[in-house]
């Protein structure tokens, strides 16, 4: 089991759910705490309490204890911001970006090895993932159809080539053989786990695509 946690970014989808959407600012403090509890309840001993500013703890009683040890790998996402960097040094065991090329994610990564070093910590120590918008298809035909079909599920109203030229270059788009390139693109500033973002999931064939001829192409 892996445990992915974020502060959050869709406004409309937490009112929905009736989930509060504070500013950035007190998420990302909830977010802080949510990993401090997390992390005691796991591995701290009976009795342990934590006064926080959103949330506490007091004498906990967590059982069973997690199988994983030291705790089950806790991921932690973002745009990279200073702040959320800061926190994935401290907290996690892996780093997901969203989006970005080559040059912004080596730049980030970068950024990630200096909060690291920052608090004595080995950069080497966390991985780095990469969630990527994907739309692939085997020919340029089936391509276009796809790109219609993502456009039309979200009411995209403007322009399609002018909507997917914006995301070419932090989007994985194209053929197989396109997709292939771009993976290697990124495993080349040090991304080692890619995250398919598939935004047609009703589209089981190409996921069966991505499967052949991208991922067991790997």
């Amino acid at each position: 089991m892996e445990v992915a946690l974020g502060t959050g970014w869709h406004e409309q989808e937490h009112a929905r759910h009736g989930v509060p959407f504070p500013p950035i600012a007190e998420r990302a403090e909830m977010l802080e705490e949510a990993l401090t509890i997390l992390r005691g309840l796991w591995q701290e001993p009976d009795g342990w309490s934590y006064a926080g500013r959103h949330w506490s703890v007091s004498n906990a009683l967590f059982r069973a204890k997690p199988v994983q040890r030291p705790h089950p790998p806790i991921l932690v996402g973002g745009d990279g911001t200073p702040r959320g960097l800061r926190i994935a040094a401290r907290f996690a065991d892996e780093f997901n970006l969203v989006d970005g090329d080559p040059v912004h994610i080596a730049d980030r990564y970068a950024a990630l090895d200096a909060a690291c070093l920052a608090i004595g910590r080995d950069p080497r120590s966390i991985t780095r993932s990469a969630m990527l918008g994907t739309l692939i298809g085997a020919n340029a035909a089936e391509l276009a159809s796809r790109k219609e079909a993502l456009l039309a599920g979200f009411a995209i109203k403007e322009d399609g080539e002018a909507w997917f030229g914006r995301r070419e270059g932090t989007w994985i788009i194209g053929t197989p053989d396109r997709a292939r390139a771009r993976i290697a693109e990124l495993a080349a500033v040090g991304v080692e786990r890619v995250m398919f973002q598939d935004l047609v999931p009703r589209d089981l064939a190409m996921i069966e695509l991505l499967g052949r001829e991208v991922v067991a192409a790997g």
